[in-house]
């Protein structure tokens, strides 16, 4: 068999002699990241955000309820006297209003009255006199003598007739009031007319209710024959008044 052969052995090259070879380029080092860290820390500050946020919300909730309890207290307390208060001022007013319209009108009827008194003043004393304000019985036979007079009349005598008030019925009561007067007599039928005509034309308020004539027969000495003289004259008539 072939022995094998050795390969030639180099000469160590001196680090002196050797050419040296070109060294590669360094590159920049990459920073480091720290990825976890700030992570972190943009956790923590959105949990520290929305901690403040509901803080802020449990703040204003905390604020609405706070006002809404205080504005029913004042609503209790302060609000509601002070409305009721003012509605009674107003219904007050009301009500003197309402008075002083009463009282105006009242004090305009007054003013009208007067104004009417005044008008009338002067023709009082021919009312009392139509129509006075008591029977004065004297001044009504007054009247009626002296229309018999003015008329040639004599009458005899005069007969008042009160009217009787009916206590059963309730009958309504009147302010006028009257009384009846009756009177009879002898005379001629012209001087009986005459005197109803002055009746009517008195100023006295008489009312002529009924009046009856019949002729009054006497007997002739002479011959005995009946012959008419005079009338028998009655009448009736109702005097008024107004009772105060």
């Amino acid at each position: 068999m072939l022995a094998k052969s050795k390969p030639p052995v180099k000469p160590p090259v001196s680090p002196a002699t050797s050419p040296k070879a070109p060294s590669p380029a360094k590159q920049p080092v990459p920073a480091k990241k720290e990825p976890t860290k700030s992570a972190e820390d943009r956790e923590s500050f959105l949990s520290f955000m929305k901690k403040k946020q509901e803080d802020r919300r449990f703040i204003k909730s905390l604020e609405v309820g706070f006002t809404f309890i205080l504005i029913s207290l004042l609503s209790i307390f302060a609000i509601r006297p002070a409305i009721i208060t003012i509605t009674n001022l107003t219904g007050e007013i009301k009500a003197k209003k309402l008075l002083n319209q009463k009282l105006d009108s009242k004090l305009r009827k007054i003013i009208e009255a007067q104004n009417n008194f005044a008008q009338i003043q002067d023709y009082y004393e021919i009312i009392e006199k139509t129509f006075p304000s008591s029977p004065q019985y004297s001044h009504a036979t007054n009247q009626i003598q002296s229309a018999s007079q003015v008329s040639n009349l004599s009458l005899d005598k005069i007969t008042f007739n009160f009217p009787k008030e009916d206590t059963k019925q309730n009958t309504p009561t009147t302010d006028i009031q009257q009384y009846s007067i009756n009177s009879s007599i002898q005379t001629d039928f012209y001087p009986a007319v005459d005197f109803l005509n002055k009746i009517t034309q008195n100023r006295r308020l008489i009312d002529i209710t009924s009046v009856s004539m019949n002729i009054a027969k006497r007997r002739s000495s002479s011959s005995e024959k009946e012959t008419p003289s005079q009338i028998n004259f009655n009448f009736n008539t109702n005097v008024y008044y107004w009772k105060k």
